[in-house]
């Protein structure tokens, strides 16, 4: 049995509102989004945050109602507030697209990781 477990999540969505944009004290960009997803009559919102290279992209090129490709990992947060303890599920992401699928000079797909920016 291999002792070897992955964490990955893959998501085709659309946001729920803005990515808000913010940064940490040491200067690094963090965005915070939510997507929708439907898998037949039923919609799932999933948190999710997007850090430096990632959340630049994400509050350049995506905004409220844009459809979104992601791939990432599942984070679970512990924290209390008043006495209670809170937890919170995000996807952390490593990869975003807009669906499409870009194409070099010579006709080939592109994949998102390789693109520069």
């Amino acid at each position: 049995m291999n002792s070897t477990h992955r964490n990955e999540v893959h998501l085709a969505g659309t946001l729920v509102r803005d990515p808000e944009l913010r940064y940490t004290p040491d200067g690094k960009s963090v965005a915070s989004f939510t997507v929708a997803t439907t898998y037949e009559k039923w919609t799932e919102y999933h948190r999710c945050v997007a850090w430096e290279k990632q959340a630049g992209r994400l509050g350049e090129h995506f905004k409220k109602d844009s459809f979104i490709e992601l791939k990432g990992r599942l984070r679970t947060r512990k924290w209390e507030k008043d006495g209670q303890k809170r937890y919170t599920t995000e996807v952390v992401i490593w990869s975003l697209s807009d669906g499409t699928i870009a194409k070099n000079a010579h006709g080939v797909e592109v994949s998102d990781a390789d693109l520069p920016f």
